[in-house]
């Protein structure tokens, strides 16, 4: 009886060494053996949050596919997998997300790592949309450039429009509109904005992010009014844009992430060509002329003034690569070598002197700095030269015999 105990003893030794073993070798576990958690947040294409947004997930190497809990009061996605789930590092996973309308869409793949395996999840995996199924609307007030528009006015055209659309609007003379989604509007042949001489009202308020504004004529705002008022929103494109006549031009009004270019602002006849408050925009190839109470007023904010990478252009039939910035009608520094580049930095800020500086001005005018490439002349194919048919040898007539 003690023999068979010593026995037995041994061989629970021998195996509990066998065990002690067996783990120290065994790979490390790869699947999920505990409750798997994946969350994470999604946006609109303009960065402004999408709620109740659609989320599945699909694992690529299994085939098993799951939707996440989603809320209409938020853009937050949750998916918990329960033990047994077959998870496993490497395997891919595929979000398709779209927006409730599914006019915005994104799918992407993520590969599951050991580290998430063994903490337990995918946290805060977020998701931007993209549009999808984007429409272009086009109007025109009285038809005559383009028969048969969707609509006759901008603000028409913007109440039927989604986030991602295209309003195209052609030349005619149309009142003061409000942008409040993320549009392009396009103007062709440059349609005028005219705001009536209200007073205090805008001629182009914008309220969404992401909106680019371009090829407008822009006049007539009454007092306080400006040209174009971008309000509290980011990312906002002003380009190509004649603002004449009016109040004062740009007003940023807390903005980040905006672009002013290639625009002509003149004649403010009483506030200022551009106006910020609290924000980081870049501002560059603009003319300011002629604005009565200066080109910029600013209590705060930094800006960029110039392009953020060098560019080729000519001036006075020379070649030049630079950075470039603004064309500044009050500007009085020198152009030593005559690169078309103010050899001294421009003062932007009239409120805060020292703050702001366009280090790249302009000598003349942005569009001089830009010669359009002209249209080559096709080569007239010359006309053929006939080939004369030969006149053929007349046959004589036999003499007859007498």
């Amino acid at each position: 009886m003690k023999k068979k105990r010593s026995i037995d003893i041994l061989r629970i030794g021998i195996l509990l060494i066998i065990a002690m073993c067996a783990v120290s070798i065994a790979p490390a576990a790869t699947a999920q053996e505990t409750p798997f958690v994946i969350n994470g947040y999604i946006s609109n294409a303009n960065g402004i949050v999408c709620d109740n947004p659609n989320v599945n997930i699909t694992n690529m190497d299994t085939g098993e596919s799951w939707y996440a809990k989603n809320s209409s009061e938020s853009n937050c996605y949750l998916l918990m997998l329960t033990n047994g789930t077959d998870l496993n590092a490497g395997d891919v996973l595929r979000f398709d997300v779209t927006s409730p309308n599914g006019r915005q869409a994104k799918s992407v793949e993520h590969t599951v790592t050991l580290a998430e395996v063994n903490d337990g999840g995918i946290f805060d995996f977020s998701v931007t949309l993209e549009y999808v199924n984007t429409n272009t609307w086009y109007v025109d007030d009285d038809g005559s450039e383009y028969p048969n528009p969707n609509f006759n006015t901008i603000g028409k055209a913007i109440s039927a429009a989604y986030d991602g659309d295209t309003i195209k609007v052609y030349a005619g003379s149309y009142t003061s509109i409000t942008v409040d989604k993320t549009l392009t509007l396009q103007g062709v042949d440059r349609p005028v904005i005219d705001a009536e001489n209200v007073k205090s009202v805008a001629a182009v308020n914008i309220t969404a992010p992401c909106v680019l504004l371009k090829g407008f004529k822009i006049i007539n705002t009454g007092r306080g009014g400006y040209g174009v008022h971008v309000k509290e929103v980011n990312n906002v494109v002003i380009e190509d844009n004649l603002i004449d006549g009016c109040f004062g031009g740009v007003w940023f009004d807390y903005c980040h992430g905006g672009t002013l270019k290639e625009n002509n602002i003149s004649n403010c006849w009483s506030g200022y060509g551009l106006y910020y408050t609290m924000g980081d925009n870049t501002i560059y190839l603009n003319d300011f002329i002629n604005n009565s109470d200066g080109n910029v007023f600013s209590p705060n904010g930094v800006n960029i003034w110039n392009t953020t990478e060098e560019i080729t252009y000519t001036y006075q039939s020379s070649t030049f690569t630079d950075y470039m910035g603004n064309y500044w009608d009050d500007y009085t520094g020198e152009d030593a070598n005559g690169d078309g580049i103010g050899d001294t930095p421009y003062d932007t800020n009239l409120m805060n002197p020292g703050a702001n500086y366009d280090d790249y001005p302009l000598k003349m005018e942005f569009e001089n700095y830009f010669q359009p490439t002209p249209t080559p002349t096709p080569t007239p194919t010359p006309t053929p030269t006939p080939t004369p048919t030969p006149t053929p040898t007349p046959t004589p007539t036999p003499t007859p015999f007498i």
